[in-house]
C-alpha cells in the first residue's frame, strides 16, 4: 500500500526535531531574504504543525504571531512570523547554510501540505464557509487617484519644473529642458490607473 501524504510529509520533515534545553537562549543569525523565498506564513506554519513534533509559542512578544525553535539535522534553528514577515535564523557557526538547507526542505514539503489540505478546502468551499472582503471602494479610489494624476500630468504646461540641472564645464551648473516629462509621467500614472481599474 502506498504511503499517505501525511506519511510523505513526515519523511520530508524527518530532519526536523524539537529543540533541546537551552536552544531558546542561543544567539541566532537571521537570513536576510528568507521571507522572499517562503510561501505564505500559514503554509510554513501548517508544514511544521503537520510534519513535526515541534511546539509553537503563540504571541511570544510584541508584533509576533508565532514562533518556533527546532533542531534541523542537530543544529538549532528559529522561525517566526511577525510584523516584517517570515524570519528564519540559525545558531552560529554556518548559520546561513543551515537556514538555507532548512528552507529547501520546507520547499519540498509545501506541495504535499497543499494535497493534504485540499479536501478540507474543497469541503469549506462547498459549505459556503468562505468570506471575501469587499475592496471595491479601495480599488476605485486607487483608480481615481492615478487617473487624476495622469490628467494633471498631460494637462500641465511646460514650465520651470521641466528644467533639469546638469553639471556644466568648470564646475558650474547648466539646465536642460525635459521635453517628455509630462508625457512620461502621464503614461506612468495612466498605466497605474488601468491596472487599478481592472483589479
Amino acid at each position: 500500500m502506498p504511503p499517505t501524504d501525511l506519511e510523505i510529509l513526515c519523511r520530508i520533515m524527518g530532519d526536523i526535531s524539537p529543540p533541546e534545553e537551552g536552544d531558546h537562549s542561543l544567539s541566532f543569525e537571521f537570513l536576510t531574504d528568507a521571507a522572499e523565498r517562503l510561501p505564505l506564513p500559514y503554509m510554513v506554519y501548517l508544514a511544521m504543525l503537520l510534519g513535526t513534533d515541534c511546539q509553537f509559542v503563540f504571541r511570544p512578544f510584541e508584533k509576533t504571531a508565532w514562533t518556533v525553535t527546532f533542531r534541523f539535522r542537530g543544529r538549532p534553528v528559529h522561525m517566526a512570523f511577525g510584523k516584517f514577515g517570515m524570519r528564519v535564523a540559525a545558531a552560529a557557526p554556518e548559520a546561513d547554510r543551515v537556514s538555507e538547507e532548512a528552507i529547501q526542505v520546507l520547499g519540498r514539503a509545501f506541495p504535499v501540505v497543499d494535497r493534504i489540505l485540499q479536501p478540507l478546502v474543497d469541503d469549506q468551499m462547498r459549505s459556503g464557509n468562505v468570506t471575501v472582503g469587499n475592496l471595491h471602494h479601495v480599488l476605485r479610489q486607487r483608480y481615481e487617484f492615478f487617473r487624476t494624476k495622469a490628467r494633471e500630468a498631460f494637462d500641465r504646461p511646460r514650465g520651470r519644473d521641466q528644467l533639469i540641472p546638469v553639471p556644466g564645464e568648470g564646475g558650474g551648473k547648466a539646465v536642460k529642458l525635459d521635453l517628455f516629462r509630462n508625457a512620461r509621467e502621464g503614461f506612468y500614472y495612466g498605466c497605474a490607473a488601468m491596472d487599478a481599474y481592472f483589479s
